[in-house]
């Protein structure tokens, strides 16, 4: 019945999921995965239009047999580079991202290759899921946005232009590709 499906962000995924002992059991919420493990399986196999954002992004990555760092700062800068501070500043930029050319996050931005997002997490990708494509890097070398290059519409980034919509063109941008590709979802139905 839907034409597209967004996925929040919120509390940490169960890292049992991948056999690791959660770091901190009190973030967790098995409800939450209980429901959307599922969903995100069906939306993928039903080609609909997925926008996952933060714990969204980390869902899509581990439902494709990816894996976490529970931890960000746990996992090396790229060289030369120090971690930014990635946890919740959601009303402004807090560090830019470097888009890969060719992708559906390079399309919905406008061909920009840097662009600038807020951040509020503590967890990030550490191993990619099958048939997932990296498709935004913070400079400090954390996986901010991966898609699934063989579906219609799915992107996860792992900030949150649900806050800075209005004061960010380029989150506005993903939002308005979201709700674009859900329309055209609808009229071939």
């Amino acid at each position: 019945m839907c034409d597209g499906f967004n996925i929040p962000g919120g509390h940490s995924i169960n890292s049992r999921r991948w056999g690791e002992e959660p770091r901190d059991p009190e973030e967790l919420a098995p409800a939450r995965d209980a429901l959307e493990f599922p969903l995100v399986e069906m939306v993928l196999e039903a080609d609909k239009p997925l926008f996952a954002l933060c714990r969204g992004m980390q869902l899509l990555n581990v439902v494709r047999g990816g894996t976490l760092s529970q931890y960000l700062y746990d996992l090396p800068p790229r060289e030369g580079m120090t971690h930014w501070r990635h946890s919740v500043i959601l009303d402004r930029p807090a560090h830019p991202v470097e888009v890969e050319k060719d992708t559906l996050l390079y399309r919905a931005v406008g061909g920009r290759e840097l662009i600038q997002t807020n951040s509020s997490h503590h967890e990030c990708v550490k191993d990619l899921g099958r048939d997932l494509r990296i498709s935004g890097y913070a400079t400090d070398g954390i996986v901010e946005a991966l898609e699934v290059p063989s579906a219609t519409f799915a992107l996860g980034v792992q900030w949150h232009p649900e806050y800075t919509w209005r004061s960010i063109e380029t989150d506005f941008a993903l939002w308005r590709a979201f709700v674009a590709a859900a329309a055209q979802a609808r009229e071939g139905r």
